[in-house]
């Protein structure tokens, strides 16, 4: 499926799903991956597997443009930091702070944020990996160029 394609059906479902139209949402989750819709749409408890693919589970969205590299620095700062120094680590991957942000419950990402790029990444990406060079840049953590592993600064 062409990729405009994908990314418009994907707002479609984001639609339905706050007008909680939740069978309309489903049956396009099912167009989006490509599978047959079931027999009775309206029998089906759970959303399809396609869900992951289109909306992370769990994720708290609200509606908004997506928020400065700024906002990010800050959050990052205040929270993941404190959560790496308080288990013990020193160390990080930008991978492991987006698996941290996208599995926490306290984060909430913004509509804007959660949309994909041509590439398939979420927008939010890369706000975060800028807000990440704006700390290194503050001196809070240390990284080669181009190193996606942080060292949290002593101070």
């Amino acid at each position: 499926m062409n990729p405009t394609t994908k990314a418009l059906l994907r707002n479609a479902v984001i639609e339905a799903v706050n007008t909680e139209q939740d069978l309309a949402a489903m049956e396009l989750m099912f167009l989006l991956a490509g599978k047959q819709l079931p027999y009775r749409p309206e029998a089906c408890v759970q959303l399809p597997e396609a869900t992951q693919e289109v909306l992370a589970v769990g994720r708290q969205v609200i509606d908004g443009p997506a928020r400065s590299f700024h906002y990010w620095a800050s959050f990052i700062r205040e929270n993941f930091i404190p959560f790496m120094v308080r288990n013990g680590r020193a160390r990080f991957t930008s991978s492991e702070l987006f698996s941290w942000l996208e599995n926490n419950p306290d984060v909430c990402m913004t509509t804007a944020e959660v949309e994909r790029r041509l590439d398939g990444h979420e927008y939010w990406r890369n706000i975060v990996s800028k807000a990440l060079n704006a700390l290194k840049e503050g001196g809070l953590v240390e990284a080669q160029s181009k190193s996606r592993v942080y060292v949290i600064a002593d101070r």
